[in-house]
C-alpha cells in the first residue's frame, strides 16, 4: 500500500509553490508541514499566515477562476498535494463532506482575508504602524491643530536605502525583519504625540507635531544616528536617508509633501549635504 504521504510533492524551505497573480488550476492540501503565504503589496512583501498540516489554499482562484490572491511557500520543509481543477470539481459534487469541510475552509479563510482588508485599512500589518491609507487623513488633522493652536508642524521621511540589495542577498523576510525591526525602534524612540506611518515599502514618514524645521533636523539626525548604530539580525548594515519639511502658514499639504520630497532627494543625490 502506497504511503498517504508521498501522494504530495516536497518543497524545500522558501520553495514557491503557487505564485500571486498566476492562474494554476488546482486546489492544494498542505499534508505535512506547513506553508507560508506572503501578499505583495505597495509597500513590499506582508506576511498574511501560516498553514499546517490539513489546510487548503488556491480554493477560490479555482472557483472563480481567477488568478491566485497571494504567494504560497514551503516554510522550513511542506509535503503539499495538488488536486486540478477537473477532479477538483467532480469530488465536490461526489462527496458531500469534502463539499462540507471545503466550505468551511472558506468560510474562515474570507473572514480572515475581511479582518486583514479591515485592519490595513488604518495600521500596516508588518511594522503596526499606521498605513499609508490613513496618511492624509491624520496630516491634515494635525495641521488643522497646529492652526488651531498657532503650534509648529513638521514632517520627516526616512529610507533604508539599501533594502532591495538586502532582499535579493538575504530575501524578503530578512528584509521585512529589517522594516519592522526600525518601526519598533522609531515607535519607541518618537514622542509619545508624534504619528508614524509607513509611507511605502523601506519609507516610513513620522509627522511631528510641535515642532520646527531646526528641531525636526535634529530630531531626525538623532533617530537616524541610533538606527544606524543599531545591530539588527545577520548583522545587517542599515543605509538610511531622510528629509523634512514643516508646514508654513498659508500652503496646503501638497506643498507640505513637497518640500519634504526635495528635501529628501537633496540629500540623496549630495552625500556631502548636512543632513
Amino acid at each position: 500500500m502506497k504511503d498517504k504521504s508521498s501522494l504530495g510533492r516536497p518543497f524545500e524551505p522558501g520553495q514557491v509553490i503557487s505564485r500571486q497573480g498566476e492562474e494554476t488550476g488546482s486546489i492544494f492540501v498542505v499534508q505535512d508541514g506547513s506553508v507560508r503565504s506572503i501578499l505583495e503589496t505597495a509597500y513590499g512583501y506582508e506576511e498574511l499566515e501560516v498553514m499546517g498540516a490539513g489546510e487548503i489554499f488556491g480554493a477560490v482562484s479555482v472557483l472563480t477562476q481567477s488568478p491566485s490572491m497571494a504567494t504560497y511557500l514551503a516554510d522550513k520543509y511542506a509535503r503539499v498535494m495538488s488536486i486540478d481543477r477537473r477532479l477538483f470539481m467532480k469530488r465536490l459534487h461526489e462527496d458531500p463532506s469534502f463539499a462540507y469541510n471545503l466550505l468551511k475552509e472558506l468560510a474562515e479563510e474570507i473572514r480572515f482575508l475581511r479582518k486583514e482588508v479591515e485592519n490595513q485599512a488604518v495600521y500596516d500589518s508588518l511594522t503596526k504602524a499606521y498605513s499609508f491609507r490613513m496618511f492624509d487623513l491624520l496630516l491634515s488633522k494635525e495641521i488643522k491643530r497646529a492652526k488651531r493652536n498657532n503650534t509648529p508642524l513638521s514632517l520627516c521621511l526616512m529610507e533604508i536605502r539599501n533594502c532591495s540589495n538586502i532582499h535579493k542577498l538575504h530575501g524578503y523576510q530578512a528584509c521585512n525583519n529589517l522594516i519592522k525591526s526600525i518601526a519598533d525602534l522609531l515607535r519607541k524612540t518618537i514622542r509619545e504625540n508624534d504619528i508614524l506611518i509607513r509611507w511605502s515599502g523601506a519609507q516610513l514618514v513620522t509627522i511631528m507635531v510641535e515642532t520646527d524645521i531646526t528641531q525636526a533636523r535634529i530630531g531626525a539626525n538623532r533617530l537616524r544616528s541610533i538606527i544606524t548604530s543599531t545591530t539588527f539580525d545577520e548583522q545587517l548594515t542599515v543605509d538610511l536617508n531622510h528629509g523634512v519639511a514643516e508646514y508654513t502658514e498659508g500652503s496646503d499639504q501638497h506643498d507640505l509633501l513637497d518640500r519634504m520630497l526635495t528635501d529628501f532627494n537633496g540629500a540623496l543625490h549630495d552625500p556631502a549635504k548636512p543632513l
